[in-house]
């Protein structure tokens, strides 16, 4: 699965219901996405993990600024089609 069609897909959901969510749950998100991590085949599960470590503090972080989410995925250079990056 390609990053930028995966962030497209959560920046689809998150415009509706994750900014508030994210303002009072950040330890639950993170600790839910470790879980679904770990329930990924190796080395699957490692990559979801990295990602997870490396760019999830960053959205919140995004989100509490109150960046538009839909515009989160594009400032962190996700979504860019110069910038594909490939899952697996």
């Amino acid at each position: 699965m390609r990053i930028d069609a995966f962030c497209l897909s959560v920046c689809d959901v998150t415009n509706d219901c994750v900014p508030m969510f994210v303002l009072r749950h950040q330890e639950e998100i993170l600790e839910g996405l470790d879980k679904v991590c770990s329930l990924l085949p190796s080395p699957m599960d490692g990559k979801c993990k990295a990602f997870v470590d490396e760019y999830v503090p960053a959205i919140i972080t995004l989100l509490r600024q109150e960046v538009d989410a839909a515009q989160v995925c594009s400032l962190l250079g996700l979504c860019s089609s110069q910038k594909p990056v490939t899952l697996g």
